[in-house]
């Protein structure tokens, strides 16, 4: 019994219709719906699909008004991106050549990962401790360094997802951070 008195059941996974796209997506939905157990059982044998490998243990999100970096940057110049940015990120994002978009979007994902580990920035960790890093692949990932460092390997941190986008105005970060559990 849950604490709103009804037994735990499988997972409503029929309205997951719009996650899962056509073809051979198609046949695992129509798996799902037909044969829910044995399918939620198979996908969590599958590497790529298992839910039980770890645990979230911190989300956040940030949005950054684009113009308010470009400001920074005009105001302050190399004073406001050292404090902010490491070598490797003003390194990257000084090749485009609209670089408020990727620094915002980096400002947005330290706050993002800050607000993950629960302490957000000045509040426990400061900007040049966590750093936004691209994989060979060019997926974004985070590095933490000292006290975020810390802070992730108490809670268990194996693994931080990231996901940057922008528009025109404002960029926005996702961040999760996942536990070996």
């Amino acid at each position: 019994m849950t604490a709103f008195g009804t037994t735990p059941t499988v997972p409503d996974i029929s309205r997951v219709g719009w996650v899962i796209g056509s073809g051979s997506d198609a046949r695992l939905r129509h798996s799902l719906l037909r044969f829910p157990q044995a399918a939620l059982a198979h996908a969590a044998k599958a590497p790529c699909c298992s839910v039980e490998d770890n645990v979230i243990t911190g989300s956040g999100i940030d949005v950054v008004e684009i113009g308010r970096i470009q400001h920074a940057m005009d105001r302050y110049g190399g004073r406001f991106l050292d404090r902010v940015y490491l070598a490797a990120e003003k390194a990257y994002c000084l090749r485009k050549r609209k670089s408020a978009e990727s620094f915002a979007a980096r400002f947005a994902a330290k706050e993002a990962a800050a607000k993950a580990l629960g302490t957000g920035i000045s509040f426990g960790v400061n900007w040049l401790e966590i750093e936004v890093v691209r994989e060979p692949s060019g997926r974004p990932s985070l590095r933490f360094y000292g006290r975020a460092a810390e802070i992730a390997r108490r809670q268990g941190v194996v693994r931080s997802n990231l996901s940057l986008t922008h528009t025109d105005l404002l960029a926005v970060a996702s961040v999760v951070l996942e536990d070996g559990r």
